[in-house]
């Protein structure tokens, strides 16, 4: 269940909504303006809630729509700024899909990947490829070069965690390899490939 809290009275509830995902709910969010609501269910399943009123004047949320554009959990969900386009983010495939909220249908699929000596000195090479090429090496291929090398670039694209920015236009990847990946979220495309000090990234944050 989704208790939605009301500050104007003394943090009352104000709606208790069921979206009737199976198995746990793993993820919320709100659009920009606060007239959506997006949850996610463990196994990759994506409910969209409308927020409309009644006769009243009374706001509350209603489901829209579902779609499941995962086939595994999911680490990051959210809007572009403009609040039409959801971004979610897969844990487990490492997809990063781009979906109209309208239609629910699919727009884009991007896949976070690397290769061995992929920049032809035996460096690892992080890039983002479209799922709609079935060549990784096609033109679609947009990536930066890092230092790793050898086995260890077998799970070098595996996702820690994932972070939006409040804008909705930045996303922080961060591979279990101490890397961040920054993307520009409307197109997927890598602005900046950063390594953390250490052997893991524990916490990060945009500054507003």
């Amino acid at each position: 269940l989704i208790h939605i809290f009301d500050p104007s009275a003394d943090w009352a509830i104000a709606q208790t909504l069921d979206l009737h995902h199976s198995p746990a709910l793993v993820g919320l969010t709100f659009s920009h303006d606060g007239t959506r609501l997006l949850s996610a269910a463990r196994d990759g399943q994506i409910a969209l809630a409308q927020r409309v009123m009644d006769s009243s004047g009374t706001c509350s949320y209603a489901l829209v729509s579902r779609f499941h554009p995962h086939s595994g959990s999911l680490l990051a969900l959210g809007f572009n700024p403009s609040n039409d386009r959801i971004l979610s983010v897969g844990g487990d495939d490492r997809l990063c899909v781009t979906s109209d909220v309208f239609t629910g249908k699919t727009l884009r699929v991007d896949m976070v990947c690397c290769d061995v000596g992929g920049d032809g000195n035996g460096n690892g090479m992080f890039y983002m490829r479209s799922e709609a090429s079935a060549s990784p090496k096609s033109p679609q291929k947009r990536g930066m070069t890092s230092n790793l090398e050898g086995e260890r670039n077998k799970a070098a694209c595996a996702l820690a965690d994932v972070l939006l920015d409040s804008s909705g236009y930045l996303v922080a990847l961060v591979l279990v390899n101490h890397t961040v990946i920054l993307l520009y979220s409307d197109m997927m495309s890598i602005c900046a490939v950063l390594h953390g000090p250490g052997s893991r990234i524990t916490a990060l944050s945009f500054c507003p």
